[in-house]
């Protein structure tokens, strides 16, 4: 992966991140999904979309991203 992709993806956790913690969560599915197309092997980006599916409801994707970034 390029030192580049590593930066925007980064760009991107973080707006997503501060996106949940405002409760604003189709902001940060929108962002992380934006991150993932960067880095699609980050464990931290995985972590983020189970939180993001825990958070809206769906617990079965959550434990399938969780256990993906295991």
């Amino acid at each position: 992966m390029k030192f580049k992709d590593s930066l925007v993806a980064k760009y991107y956790i973080n707006i997503a991140s501060k996106a949940i913690i405002d409760n604003h969560l189709n902001k940060a599915f929108v962002s992380a999904l934006r991150a993932a197309k960067y880095d699609q092997s980050s464990a931290q980006i995985n972590n983020l979309l189970a939180v993001l599916h825990r958070r809206a409801g769906d617990e079965l994707a959550a434990e399938k991203f969780y256990q993906f970034a295991l």
